[in-house]
């Protein structure tokens, strides 16, 4: 029998994270060995919770070690000017604060599973120091806890095969004009992986939201497994709904790209991706508007040696084959 590949996976579950870590969960040739949480699209108290239950739903124990709530500096350089795309955006006719994704998870029951008492980073470090083989890393939110845990133990980057990352821009940011969400909000744990010698496979925004799931598609995902497919459609459906609320989305839209899933699959199935370019990369510290900014050096005379620069970033995806992908994982044997 062909021996799994181990995978920590690190996430901020909200709406996308709980789809790529359903997806990784339902794939057969891996062994996720722990789930660490992070700050990002809600406070990590919120997104540990959102991941037990969603661990409990699907009936799957796998130790949740909570990470952090804040970035590795922004709490001491204090806030940055710029003008950026806030998470809390708009108010309800009722008084409630509107977000992009769910801050709970609030038609799953309350999680009785709680997390692990090791921290994540601490787990991060003990797990690669003590693996007799290399371990693969997903990581769909802020890279706090990567980030943390390579200026621990800088020697556990020799212990990753190979890191999946949901992060950066390749032309137009979301939190503001050029920088991803996921980066800019720790712009320097996003350079300390970057810097880090590890391998790379970067899914930025643009090719994240290439492939559309709208009424058909999730129709297919109930098709294939009504408990977990009427699972994902609802949580996005109701993504949908939010987005149109705060004028993201027209109010004739019906369908979404789903960043962190699109990040996720090219480990599951490479045929995902149409078009990856090893690229020398670093990202933006510096306070203003191109803070958190995923910066490309496109000048090509001084491309690093394949040895030293091992980032590599996709810029198209198969939309057919993500789509397809991830109802074949979840359809019921």
């Amino acid at each position: 029998m062909e021996k799994k590949r181990k995978v920590i996976f690190d996430c901020d579950v909200g709406t996308d994270d709980a789809v790529a870590l359903t997806a990784m969960l339902f794939s057969e040739g891996f062994e996720v060995v722990g789930i660490t949480t992070v700050h990002g699209n809600h406070p990590v108290e919120f997104t540990t919770e959102n991941t037990l239950r969603l661990l409990e739903f699907l009936g799957k124990d796998i130790p949740v070690y909570k990470g952090c709530n804040e970035s590795m500096t922004r709490g001491l350089l204090g806030e940055n000017n710029a003008v950026r795309m806030e998470q809390i955006v708009k108010v309800d006719e009722k008084g409630n604060n509107v977000y992009i994704h769910e801050r709970e998870i609030g038609f799953l029951p309350k999680a009785k599973t709680k997390a692990m008492d090791k921290h994540a980073c601490s787990f991060i470090v003990d797990y690669l120091r003590s693996s007799k083989e290399k371990v693969t890393v997903v990581a769909v939110g802020p890279l706090t806890n990567i980030g943390i845990a390579l200026r621990m133990a800088p020697e556990i980057a020799e212990k990753i095969e190979e890191m999946y990352i949901m992060g950066g821009a390749l032309y137009v940011g979301n939190r503001t004009p050029v920088a991803e969400a996921n980066f800019y909000d720790d712009p320097h744990a996003a350079q300390i992986v970057l810097r880090s010698g590890i391998k790379t496979i970067i899914c930025p925004l643009e090719p994240s939201i290439a492939a559309k799931y709208g009424p058909d598609e999730f129709a297919a995902l109930v098709d294939a497994n009504p408990k977990v497919g009427g699972f994902l459609a609802r949580l996005n459906n109701e993504m949908i709904d939010r987005l149109k609320f705060l004028g993201i989305l027209g109010q004739e839209a019906d369908s979404t790209g789903i960043w962190d899933w699109t990040a996720v699959a090219p480990l599951i199935d490479p045929s995902v991706v149409a078009d990856m370019r090893r690229e020398t990369v670093d990202v933006e510290l510096a306070r203003g508007f191109s803070e958190g900014m995923l910066v490309f050096d496109r000048r090509g005379f001084d491309q690093l040696p394949e040895e030293e620069e091992k980032n590599h970033i996709i810029y198209e995806i198969n939309p057919e084959r993500l789509i397809s992908l991830l109802e074949e994982l979840i359809r019921e044997k």
